[in-house]
C-alpha cells in the first residue's frame, strides 16, 4: 500500500506530508502518537522493497544509524516492518532550512561562515566514520541548517540513502554498503574522483573530499570547476589540478583556508585529509586566527583610547608642579638680584635651606605616554599636593622675612645702631 497523508503507521506513527522522494524511497514528516513529537519518516518504495539486496542493506544502515549519536547528524529513532507500508525508518525532523537554499538565496558567504558551518560539518563526519559509515553524497542539499537565535545556524547531516557502512572485522562484506552496481552514487559536482572509478571502494576521505567542494561553492559562489557538466566534469575531476579557490582577501585567514580546501580537493587519496578530526582541527585553528586578530585590534583601540584620555591628565599634573615652583623661582629673581637660573633649577636651589631633600623636576612629553595602572595615579597626586604645600609655605616665609627687611634672600643683617635701640638701660 503506499502511503499517504493521514495513515498511521503500525499505531505509532502518523504520516502527515511527503517531503521529497527519491528512486528507492520516499520521506515523509509525521508525528509520533504517543508524544506528539515532530519526525521524519523514510519509506522504501514499493519496486524497492522487492529487491532482497536493498532490503538488506536498509536494515543494515538503520541499524548502524541508530548507533550514531551526534549533534550534528540526524538521529534515527526507530526502524519499523509495517504490515501495510512495508519498511520504514523513523529518523529525527530538523527544522531549518537546506545549506543548497542558503546558497542559492545568498550567492556566496565569508570565509569565517563558511569555516564555522564547515566545522559542524566536520564533527557530523568524524561522529559518522568512527562509527565506519562513509556519506556518499554530502552536498550542500543533505546539510539542513538548524537555527539557533543570535548565533550561526548549527549544520546538520541527513539523507544516509547512498551511504556505504564499511564492513567490520566479523561483518560480511555482502551486507555493508546501499549501491547500485557498479554505477556512479553520489551529486557529481561534489563526489570524490575514487568515487567516479569505484564506488564500492571509497573511503571517508570521499566525504572530506566533498567538504572540501562544499566550501569551495560557499566561499567562491561557484562550483569548483565552474559550470562543467557530466563528461567535461568527470574529465575535469579525474585529469586536472582544482582551480585555486578565490576568497578576495590577502590575509592569514584567506591563505590558510586556502590551503585547507585545496588539500580537501586533492585528486590523489593520499594527498588528502585522511581524518575528519584533522580537518577539524585544522579550520578551528584557522578560526581562532581570525578570532585572534580582531581581539587584539580591539585591546590595541582600547589602549589607545586610554593612553588618549590619560595623558591631559598627566601633562597638567606636571604643569602644574612646574608652575608652582616657577612661581618661588620669581621671588628668588626679585629679592636677589643676579644671573638667570639654569634652565631647569632643582627645587633644592630654593627650599636646601629647610631641610628639603634635592629633587629633579619631572618635565611634560609630549610624544605620546605610555599608560599607566590607576595605582599610580594617587601617588602622583599626593607628591603634587606635598610639593604645592612646600612650595607655599616657602613663598608665604620669604614674603614674610623680605616685608620685615630680615630676608634671607637679601642677605641683610641687623645693624648695631638698632640692635642698641632695643638693649634695655642700665
Amino acid at each position: 500500500m503506499d502511503l499517504e497523508a493521514g495513515h498511521i503507521i503500525s499505531g505509532k506513527y502518523r504520516a502527515d506530508k511527503r517531503l521529497g522522494a527519491g528512486a528507492m524511497g520516499e520521506v515523509w514528516s509525521g508525528v509520533r502518537m504517543e508524544d506528539g513529537g515532530q519526525v521524519a519518516i523514510k519509506a522504501l518504495l514499493p519496486a524497492a522493497a522487492l529487491n532482497s539486496e536493498v532490503v538488506a542493506r536498509f536494515r543494515r544502515e538503520a541499524q548502524v544509524l541508530a548507533r550514531v549519536q551526534s549533534d550534528y547528524v540526524a538521529r534515527v529513532l526507530d526502524f519499523l516492518s509495517d504490515p501495510n507500508f512495508g519498511l520504514l525508518l523513523v529518523m529525527e525532523l530538523v527544522h531549518g532550512e537546506s545549506m543548497l537554499a542558503m546558497l542559492r538565496r545568498a550567492g556566496k558567504i565569508s570565509i569565517e561562515a563558511a569555516l564555522e558551518l564547515g566545522i559542524d560539518i566536520a564533527r557530523g563526519l568524524h561522529d559518522l566514520h568512527e562509527s565506519r559509515i562513509v556519506h556518499r553524497d554530502l552536498k550542500p542539499g543533505n546539510i539542513v541548517l538548524r537555527p539557533n537565535e543570535g548565533h550561526m545556524p548549527t549544520a546538520i547531516l541527513i539523507d544516509f540513502g547512498m551511504s556505504r557502512i564499511l564492513s567490520g572485522p566479523d561483518e560480511d562484506d555482502e551486507v555493508t554498503a546501499i549501491t547500485r552496481g557498479d554505477r556512479v552514487l553520489g551529486t557529481l559536482e561534489y563526489i570524490a574522483p575514487e568515487q567516479i572509478l569505484i564506488a564500492r571502494s571509497v573511503t571517508g576521505a570521499a566525504d572530506l573530499y566533498a567538504l572540501g567542494c562544499i566550501l569551495y561553492r560557499a566561499i567562491a559562489g561557484h562550483h569548483v570547476f565552474g559550470d562543467a557538466v557530466e563528461a567535461r566534469l568527470v574529465a575535469a575531476k579525474l585529469n586536472t589540478e582544482p582551480p585555486a579557490l578565490p576568497t578576495g582577501r590577502n590575509d592569514a585567514v584567506s591563505a590558510r583556508t586556502q590551503a585547507l580546501v585545496m588539500r580537501l580537493l586533492s585528486r590523489r587519496v593520499r594527498e588528502r585529509y585522511q581524518q575528519a578530526s584533522d580537518v577539524l582541527e585544522e579550520m578551528q585553528a584557522i578560526v581562532d586566527l581570525g578570532r585572534g586578530g580582531q581581539v587584539a585590534a580591539h585591546e590595541e583601540e582600547e589602549e589607545e583610547e586610554m593612553a588618549t584620555i590619560c595623558l591631559p591628565a598627566r601633562a597638567l599634573e606636571l604643569a602644574t608642579m612646574q608652575a608652582m615652583i616657577g612661581t618661588v623661582q620669581a621671588y628668588q629673581v626679585e629679592a636677589t638680584p643676579g644671573p638667570s637660573p639654569p634652565p631647569h633649577p632643582p627645587v633644592a636651589t630654593v627650599a636646601q635651606g629647610w631641610g628639603v631633600p634635592p629633587a629633579r623636576v619631572p618635565t611634560v612629553q609630549l610624544g605620546p605616554m605610555p599608560v599607566e595602572r590607576r595605582q599610580a595615579d594617587w601617588r602622583w597626586f599626593v607628591v603634587a599636593v606635598g610639593i604645592a604645600m612646600i612650595c607655599g609655605g616657602l613663598v608665604g616665609w620669604l614674603i614674610f622675612l623680605q616685608v620685615q627687611g630680615r630676608g634671607w634672600l637679601s642677605g641683610a643683617s641687623p645693624s648695631p645702631s638698632t640692635s642698641a635701640a632695643v638693649l634695655p638701660a642700665r
